[in-house]
């Protein structure tokens, strides 16, 4: 069974980009965590700001 327009190489250039943008957000995701208990000069947390 052939795909039109459809190359496996496709997921050569996918998958690295894939995981680079979940590794991104696992990071961004626990900068966050940490920091919204982390109170600042007006005693307000990272969430209330």
């Amino acid at each position: 069974m052939s795909y039109y327009y459809y190359d496996y190489t496709y997921f050569i250039y996918l998958l690295p980009a894939l995981i680079v943008s979940m590794i991104a957000q696992f990071r961004v995701q626990s900068a966050f965590r940490r920091y919204s208990e982390v109170r600042n000069g007006r005693n307000l947390t990272g969430a209330e700001a």
